[in-house]
């Protein structure tokens, strides 16, 4: 059996920046959160470059991408003996809600690339990196995203992902800084008040 990513989404030769590498190699990162996974093309290569402890939330807009998911869970599942996923199909911020009032472990890593609408990505942001370990690291996916004919600003992640580095900036520092991604390793754990 093969994966099944589509076409549109990730042509044959996509593969993982090479700064991702660095980052967990560097690291030994093995604990993830991704928000938004779609089929797992993402989740695949941060396995492949030896993540196997993942938990990943979406709510999977239609059938279509949530088969294409699990049948890549399982691919993956059969392909690396020592992966765990645990796959939770709601909405980011209840399910790290949730996951902060239970006190769960901390992760490594996090890769935000959900909801692509300015408020949810820094919602995303907020929720996850609270939910990250220090010396971990956030990645916010599409950047600099472009949507035609939506025409505000806050249509895209941009302008979430700016206002959470200008909050938080003194909580960490920067990891990637590029048009396509954003990310910052957790350099101190930031006040929890209340």
């Amino acid at each position: 059996m093969t994966y099944k990513f589509t076409k549109f989404y990730c042509d044959d030769s996509y593969e993982c920046p090479t700064y991702w590498h660095e980052i967990i190699e560097k690291n030994g990162y093995n604990r993830l959160l991704e928000l938004g996974i779609w089929e797992g093309h993402s989740m695949y290569n941060f396995v492949s470059l030896g993540i196997r402890d993942v938990t990943c939330i979406d709510i999977w807009m239609n059938d279509y991408t949530k088969e294409n998911f699990q049948h890549n869970k399982a691919l993956m599942l059969e392909e690396f003996d020592d992966l765990t996923i645990d796959d939770r199909s709601e909405m980011s911020w209840t399910a790290m809600t949730d996951m902060l009032a239970k006190n769960e472990p901390l992760f490594d890593l996090v890769y935000v690339d959900a909801s692509h609408f300015a408020h949810n990505a820094l919602l995303d942001g907020c929720l996850a990196f609270r939910l990250l370990r220090v010396g971990g690291c956030i990645i916010f996916d599409d950047y600099h995203l472009i949507r035609k004919n939506l025409g505000a600003p806050d249509l895209t992640p941009k302008e979430g992902v700016d206002a959470f580095e200008h909050v938080h900036k003194r909580f960490m520092e920067p990891a990637i800084v590029n048009d396509y991604q954003r990310a910052w390793y957790k350099t101190m754990q930031e006040e929890k008040i209340g």
